[in-house]
């Protein structure tokens, strides 16, 4: 019976130009034959896929195995097998088997699909040779330009692997210079050519888009640590990522000043006579109520003359820090906080953009090889790491 329907859903689109007018109800049941059909071999795949994630949590390949084996002997052939493929792949890395045949099921899908098992595939496989095959394979797959930033982040992760694995230090460099060039060279970028400017060279001030410039950070800050200390290029990458970061700063909250000055605007003003009112009525209210006996302790007296209210900000709300001092007393604004929820562009500051805290990464190399504290250096570890946790 399900092989019947299954044919019949294959054959739905043709068939369905051949059914007459006056068989409207006939299409109507295939067409709900045909769902129902698809729906119980969904629902068949993931129970076969949810029996294979009990062997998973205990580890035992062997048994999920069988299980998918099964699978793919019993379910007919459809798109809605992929996730038995899928794991298939992954079991057969883990235990060191040729996977060619199932990998040869995705050859229909997406540049981006295909990139992302190859790179499950290096994350799992057994030998260093496999891995090594799976990374490069994640990489080369990527050929369409609206995948580059996902290509970076392969090339990146891939050079950090190289370098962990001990590979030469000319094969790490390299992939990450390819990344960079990937980075510089991606559209839009806001310099406008004049006619007499004959340079093609980008500044960091050309660049706005907060993804391309979150990664130029990361690459910056993997060529400093593989450098080291002593490298006359590991103080220049060190600023480079410090300039990005910077710019950053400066795209999005340009960002969140338009955002704030377009709400402005759609707004209606509210009238000022209720406001007036209220001050009235608290002043009365005060004025009525008794004085209040200093019940505060010593301490609490103490404290409170402590703090201080917040510098009077210099210039539009939008500005940045102009020196170490006023980035030591910097803190961002309410109204600019709220403008990064409503600003969801390429320029604004959001999980979309920035999916790790990169600034944490080079404030370890900094505490690490700049200020030479150990101490510091492994707080900026266990801050990386916790936040890590929390966004799993």
């Amino acid at each position: 019976m399900i092989v019947d329907i299954y044919y019949m859903q294959q054959t739905y689109d043709y068939s369905v130009f051949l059914l007459p007018s006056y068989a409207g109800a006939a299409g109507n049941l295939a067409l709900a034959m045909i769902a129902s059909a698809d729906e119980d071999l969904t629902l068949r795949t993931f129970l076969y896929v949810l029996l294979f994630q009990v062997y998973a949590d205990q580890n035992d390949w062997e048994a999920g195995l069988k299980v998918l084996d099964e699978a793919v002997q019993v379910l007919p052939r459809s798109k809605q097998r992929l996730p038995i493929f899928k794991h298939m792949l992954l079991v057969k890395a883990r235990l060191g088997r040729n996977y060619i045949m199932e990998i040869q099921k995705f050859k229909d899908e997406s540049e981006d699909c295909l990139s992302y098992m190859w790179h499950r595939l290096a994350l799992v496989s057994s030998d260093l040779a496999g891995q090594l095959s799976c990374y490069q394979n994640a990489i080369e797959v990527l050929q369409k330009k609206e995948f580059e930033l996902k290509k970076v982040d392969n090339l990146l992760e891939f050079a950090e692997w190289l370098y962990c694995k001990q590979f030469p230090l000319s094969e790490v460099i390299k992939h990450v210079d390819w990344a960079i060039d990937i980075l510089l060279h991606l559209k839009p970028v806001t310099k406008n050519f004049d006619d007499e400017d004959t340079s093609n060279e980008i500044t960091v001030g050309d660049l706005r888009n907060i993804k391309q410039l979150e990664a130029l950070i990361r690459a910056h800050t993997l060529m400093a640590v593989i450098s080291g200390h002593g490298s006359p290029s590991h103080e220049q990458h060190c600023l480079m990522a410090y300039a990005f970061v910077i710019r950053i700063w400066q795209v999005i909250l340009s960002s969140a000043g338009s955002v704030l000055k377009a709400s402005a605007k759609a707004s209606p003003p509210q009238a000022a006579t209720p406001k007036k009112q209220g001050k009235k009525d608290t002043k009365r209210s005060s004025s009525t109520s008794p004085p209040r006996k200093d019940k505060l302790s010593k301490d609490a007296k103490q404290v409170q003359s402590l703090m201080k209210e917040k510098p009077k900000r210099k210039g539009p709300i939008e500005a940045l820090p102009a020196s170490v001092e006023e980035w030591a007393s910097y803190d961002c604004p309410d109204e600019i906080r709220d403008a990064f929820k409503q600003d969801s562009s390429s320029f604004a500051l959001s999980s979309r953009n920035i999916l790790a805290p990169v600034v944490l990464h080079l404030a370890e190399v900094i505490a690490h090889d700049v200020i030479e504290s150990k101490s510091v250096s492994d707080l900026y570890h266990l801050r990386f790491v916790s936040i890590a946790l929390e966004s799993l």
